[in-house]
């Protein structure tokens, strides 16, 4: 049979989510539950395409159309995700998706098209592969063996940290990390996500979708919100208050999150994407994980270079200089409406 390429319906949904749960190149940022979380919250528009033989999915691609007056239009596999790109079972289906995507690229008149590859995939688009590396590894079912593995250096800080009577507890609410995660943001410069962001992420993913915070004489200190997937714990937003370093928080709390997978039997800890050369670059290195590269592959359309929106680049440096420097509140304020923007 020729494979037909078909937009992501509601009643679509579970074969999407069934075809994402036995690829093995599939990630958990291309489960469905984003394009609601993302259509409801920001107002971009989705089109999610799978590839079918008959009424057999093949092959999916998520796509986001993140439209900016700053940082001008693109279509993005998967804009407010690290991995993304499309997964297929066979290389016919992986080709009758690019065309989908390619042909819906013009049709909406975007400056690129955008796949945020974990792997190089032999296209022969240009890539950028220096910047952002990610760092996962897999964790044994033993927790003893766990903290043995964590380098010397390291292993001292989260000691000290153990030492110093704060606890994890997990929430179900997202508010009170919400207050540590924005003022993380504004010290790094960085505008906001809004605050029913992370409710959405709660009413998509569930139980998937986790909340540790630490605490010290009842106050919050540091928080990450954490997703599961399979067998791997991804803690993908964080916040701490200014005396959380001298506290070592984010220590215990990574700890914590370790503790967990392999007390649950091992699993994979994906440590997230960071930017190369950066402070959380070497912090997740000193953990014992290792960077692998992330190749970000580009369809240019109505534009001759590769895009550069990310805080490294040194036209933002000033405005992030400018940002730190506003009054919190005002930065919460106006944050969420640039933030959709950034993806």
């Amino acid at each position: 049979m020729s494979v037909r390429v078909l937009p992501l319906e509601e009643d679509r949904f579970s074969a999407w989510d069934a075809f994402v749960a036995s690829a093995p190149e599939a990630t958990f940022f291309h489960v469905s539950g984003w394009k609601p979380a993302i259509e409801s919250v920001f107002r971009h528009r989705c089109p999610y395409l799978m590839a079918v033989r008959g009424t057999h999915p093949t092959g999916i691609l998520p796509l986001v159309h993140l439209k900016s007056r700053l940082f001008g239009s693109a279509l993005i596999s998967t804009a407010f995700c690290v991995y993304g790109g499309p997964v297929a079972v066979d290389a016919d289906s992986k080709a009758a998706l690019d065309d989908a995507a390619r042909g819906l690229a013009r049709e909406l008149g975007v400056d690129y098209l955008e796949y945020r590859s974990q792997h190089r995939s032999g296209r022969d688009w240009p890539s950028e592969s220096t910047l952002y590396a990610t760092f996962r590894k897999r964790l044994p079912d033993n927790p003893d063996a766990v903290f043995a593995a964590i380098p010397r250096k390291r292993r001292a800080e989260l000691r000290k940290a153990l030492s110093l009577g704060m606890d994890a507890i997990q929430e179900a609410d997202t508010d009170r990390f919400y207050r540590l995660y924005a003022r993380n943001m504004h010290r790094h410069g960085t505008p906001v996500l809004p605050r029913r962001w992370f409710r959405a992420l709660k009413r998509s993913f569930g139980p998937g979708c986790d909340c540790t915070l630490i605490v010290r004489q009842g106050t919050p200190v540091s928080g990450v919100l954490s997703f599961r997937f399979r067998d791997t714990v991804l803690p993908y937003y964080a916040g701490a208050t200014d005396e959380a370093r001298t506290l070592r928080a984010n220590d215990l709390m990574y700890w914590d999150l370790m503790r967990r997978i392999a007390g649950q039997g091992g699993g994979e800890f994906d440590f997230g994407r960071s930017k190369t050369g950066t402070g959380a670059f070497a912090y997740k290195r000193s953990w014992g994980f290792e960077p692998a590269a992330l190749h970000y592959e580009y369809q240019l359309l109505r534009r001759s270079e590769v895009p550069q929106v990310n805080p490294l680049n040194p036209k933002y440096r000033l405005l992030i200089g400018l940002w730190k420097r506003l009054p919190f509140a005002l930065a919460n304020l106006i944050g969420p409406p640039i933030a959709r923007g950034l993806g």
